[in-house]
């Protein structure tokens, strides 16, 4: 699975969430944004865009709008974008110390 970092948004929290990410998948040239990036006890995962609603009870429940049908391809999909996340970090952190700057 080809993915393309397109845009990482990296946030400060006390919780889980670490920031938001755009994903260009080259094969069929699909981009995903606001994908929320998590991270707990040495485990990374995403969670993909969402809308809330309100429950019959009055509490607020999310509806994805964005879903694999199969697990084992959200798994490729979550382990290929973790791995891109990664890289553009490193690049950056190199970037930085060679003195150059990027955005993204």
């Amino acid at each position: 699975m080809n993915i393309e970092i397109t845009n990482f948004t990296p946030l400060q929290s006390k919780g889980s969430f670490q920031g938001f990410v755009s994903v260009l998948l080259t094969e069929p040239g699909v981009e995903i944004s606001g994908i929320a990036v998590h991270e707990k006890d040495d485990k990374r995962w995403l969670q993909l865009p969402a809308k809330p609603y309100k429950k019959p009870d009055g509490k607020t429940g999310w509806s994805y709008l964005i879903s694999f049908r199969e697990k084992k391809n959200y798994q490729q999909f979550q382990n290929a974008t973790l791995e891109a996340i990664d890289a553009l970090q490193r690049q950056d952190r190199r970037n930085k110390t060679n003195g150059n700057t990027s955005q993204t």
